[in-house]
């Protein structure tokens, strides 16, 4: 098996080989080859002069994501075959030929429609297909062919709406609850906040900051570092999933733990005796119980870090952490260990069979 990985990463690409010679696109998509995942990347590579003219940059702040006016959105059913959009003829634009002009000005087919069409791109380049041809906009007479690499630029432009949308709903969020709902633009909001603003307004010093941090934070970058687990492959849009009362996932709170682990590290008092524990320690413990931990001295590695940091320093008093329980709820631990007790918040929701690991926590603690 080893060996046919490296075989495959060895093979290179040659065109001649595989288009227009009546062979069958690999399927499922976990089959298809490294050598001919890379080729089908290379063909819907946006050209780097057009990306920067079509698509926002990622370390573009959200405040001016926000701001940025992006092609006109389909919601129109599309009944054409996936085979109508694709030609065998080569990129054509009747002039003017400004590719970029005519892109942002064209509204984008729908996300889902776009998914299929790429689903079914591998098989239309098999087939020797060089163009896309919009049927939109299309007419019997039109000899418009654009480049198959629209494709990729449609599905990434999809994207970029979807999170401008969250962005901009996590702003009303924040506005609404520091009364000032009727603002939407985060200059506006900053403004108003630092001369309006009710005081008693709850946590409104946080609520500001995490305006202001609009206008710092990149729409789409790669979060460094984030939580007690360092992790390097957050993107920035999770963040939004937080200004709301949307689904948090294990990524999102981890960012959230990266945030108390720096006011920790502002508090000299609670640094060296407050830890904090990572999203998966809780299930790391309940599985190792499961197990017997009692009798076995294979920990989870998890599990075995936290018991040697608590072990080697007496100074360790409390250990705050995230439990997921019931499937669909996040609650706040806290783990004393000088008296060997546990705290948490419960929801009304929860049952008493959601609660179950908390007895193998408690076993662990003492």
């Amino acid at each position: 098996m080893a060996s046919q990985a490296h075989d495959d990463l060895e093979l290179i690409f040659i065109p001649e080989d595989w288009i227009g010679q009546q062979k069958p696109f690999p399927s499922p998509e976990s089959t298809v080859p490294n050598y001919i995942h890379d080729a089908r990347k290379n063909v819907l590579a946006i050209p780097l002069a057009l990306a920067e003219c079509l698509l926002p940059p990622d370390n573009l702040p959200v405040s001016e994501l926000l701001k940025l006016p992006l092609p006109p959105s389909s919601s129109a059913l599309l009944f054409t075959d996936i085979t109508e959009w694709f030609s065998k003829d080569p990129p054509f634009l009747a002039p003017p030929t400004d590719l970029c002009r005519i892109l942002k000005g064209r509204p984008v087919p729908p996300l889902g429609f776009l998914e299929t069409l790429k689903a079914g791109f591998g098989q239309a380049w098999f087939d020797g297909s060089q163009s896309i041809v919009d049927p939109r906009f299309n007419g019997s007479t039109s000899l418009e062919r654009l480049p198959l690499w629209v494709l990729q630029f449609w599905l990434d432009i999809g994207h970029v709406r979807e999170s401008k949308g969250e962005w901009r709903t996590g702003l009303m969020w924040l506005t609404n609850l520091l009364g000032c709902p009727h603002i939407a633009n985060v200059d506006d909001a900053v403004q108003w906040a630092a001369t309006s603003a009710d005081q008693g307004v709850p946590f409104s010093g946080e609520l500001i900051h995490a305006i202001q941090t609009f206008k710092m934070i990149g729409w789409n970058i790669r979060i460094q570092g984030a939580g007690p687990m360092q992790i390097e492959h957050l993107q920035s849009p999770r963040l939004a999933q937080l200004l709301g009362d949307n689904w948090i996932g294990a990524l999102a709170m981890e960012a959230v733990l990266g945030g108390l682990l720096g006011r920790l590290e502002r508090s000299p008092s609670h640094a060296k005796s407050v830890m904090i524990g990572t999203v998966g320690l809780f299930d790391a413990i309940t599985l190792s119980a499961k197990q017997d931990y009692g009798k076995n001295t294979n920990l989870p590695k998890l599990m075995s870090e936290y018991e040697t940091r608590i072990k080697s320093s007496a100074a360790i008093a409390q250990m705050l952490m995230p439990v997921f329980v019931n499937g669909n709820h996040w609650i706040a631990c806290k783990i004393d260990f000088k008296s060997s007790t546990i705290a948490y918040g419960k929801h009304k929701s929860l049952s008493s069979l959601s609660l179950n690991g908390f007895g193998s926590l408690t076993s662990w603690v003492r």
